[in-house]
């Protein structure tokens, strides 16, 4: 087992390389790396399955036996996680309406009535990683 001062010192030079990584620098946001009893895990937003892989590959290959999980979120996944749930609710499904996602913000493009607004807002709010718990909202 890896002591905790040794996951922290390899925590450490995650940081480092990920922060030194440009399109993992260019291409996220929020982004954090944290340590528990016996592994790294990355958290945060990036804008691609590519720089979410990417960034996973470097940690662990800087990480070398120490263990890395990724928590990144990805704004195409959240794209489409908000366009199927709002093409499912009854409430919402009648209207065209686009979604973007830029680093974790999700905006929704389209006529809405006023209920069906805050219907939606529920609904995206629902998905993982637009909880409440964030700064940014989104919306």
């Amino acid at each position: 087992m890896t002591s905790p001062s040794t996951i922290e010192q390899t925590a450490d030079a995650v940081r480092r390389a990920l922060a030194s990584y440009p399109p993992f620098r260019h291409a996220a946001a929020e982004t954090a790396v944290k340590t528990s009893a016996d592994r790294i895990e990355l958290y945060g937003f990036v804008r691609s399955e590519a720089i979410a892989n990417s960034a996973l590959a470097l940690a662990r290959a800087t990480a070398g036996n120490v263990a890395v999980t990724s928590k990144l979120i990805v704004d195409n996944v959240l794209e489409m996680e908000a366009s199927q749930r709002l093409a499912a609710d009854s409430r919402t499904a009648a209207f065209p309406l686009r979604v973007n996602a830029y680093l974790g913000r999700i905006t929704i493009v389209g006529v809405l009535p006023a209920a069906a607004r805050k219907t939606a807002l529920d609904i995206v709010q629902g998905i993982p990683g637009c909880g409440p718990w964030r700064r940014r909202k989104c919306l």
